[in-house]
């Protein structure tokens, strides 16, 4: 109303002064009375009604607050997003958010000054990869999906054991789980393995091996995100390789029977490095041949 009146008074010949003045001090009061609690809203308007007088001062006062609200808004909003379990609805609000505290000049929002923007980039990526990663799931194609590590909860271990004079591996598979902190995870799972192989005819005689590996897989170790993320597993095994003869020829001397079998302690520890991937694989050799004794083939559940 002061404002009308000052027009008016321009008008009719008059300077408007007074009232100009006089609506200056009357949001001056107005402006001591809100600031101090308002919302980014309320915020963004009195900035604007200052500056519109000529409030400078008031009018970057208000700008800051609008500021400061909103960059506890991106700070929230980063906290509070998931990117294993992210929507594309959640993706598109976490850059606008981005994009609101770039308009209002909110340090570290852009890309040279970085900390907010690097955060969001970081947090929208992972978020469209894991997106990507359930629609390849979902159709079928593991084979495309780049797992994140931080959204990988576990998975299993393919197993695949060759015994000697076995020409098809024995399959298993171990579950195990990852229990992330930060960066790194620990990895825990075990399971038990039997495999056996009946090889007959053995040197061209009518004599037959029987060969039984009852196992227990143990596998401990510390997974890492990154690009791409490893794992360092320990694996322990306990359990008996046992090997007896049939088939024996009349009159000959029999050894090793299934009544008295060869038995064989398996108690040992290995060493084995996966990078973070769908297939990836390690291997134990057999130290006779050079070949694989055990392959082990890492798959991983991302909750997809």
């Amino acid at each position: 109303d002061l404002l009308n009146a000052g027009a008016a008074d321009q008008a009719a010949g008059g300077d408007g002064s007074a009232f100009s003045s006089q609506a200056n001090q009357a949001f001056r009061d107005l402006f001591a009375g809100e600031i101090g609690d308002a919302g980014f809203g309320d915020s963004l308007r009195l900035a604007e009604e200052a500056l519109r007088l000529g409030e400078t001062e008031l009018g970057e006062t208000a700008s800051n607050r609008a500021r400061k609200i909103w960059e506890e808004k991106l700070k929230a909003d980063l906290e509070n997003f998931n990117p294993c379990s992210a929507t594309k609805e959640q993706v598109r609000d976490l850059l606008n958010s981005l994009a609101q505290a770039m308009l209002l000049g909110v340090q570290g929002s852009f890309e040279g000054d970085g900390q907010y923007y690097q955060a969001v980039k970081s947090k929208a990526q992972a978020a469209t990869q894991q997106l990507f990663n359930q629609a390849a799931m979902k159709i079928g194609l593991p084979e495309l999906t780049q797992p994140l590590p931080e959204c990988t909860l576990g998975g299993d271990i393919e197993i695949r054991q060759l015994l000697a004079f076995a020409e098809e591996p024995c399959l298993h598979a171990v579950q195990f789980t990852l229990a992330w902190q930060g960066a790194q995870a620990k990895l825990e799972g075990s399971g038990p393995t039997e495999c056996t192989h009946v090889e007959e005819n053995l040197g061209g005689s009518p004599v037959a091996i029987h060969q039984i590996s009852n196992l227990v897989m143990s596998f401990s170790g510390t997974a890492t995100s990154g690009a791409p993320g490893t794992l360092q597993v320990t694996l322990t095994t306990s359990g008996e390789i046992i090997e007896f003869y049939s088939n024996f020829p009349e009159d000959s001397v029999q050894i090793f029977t299934e009544a008295s079998p060869f038995k064989v302690p398996a108690d040992a520890t290995f060493e084995l490095t996966f990078e973070f991937r769908e297939g990836a694989r390690a291997e134990i050799l057999n130290p006779e041949t050079g070949e694989a004794a055990f392959t082990f083939i890492l798959h991983l559940d991302s909750g997809q």
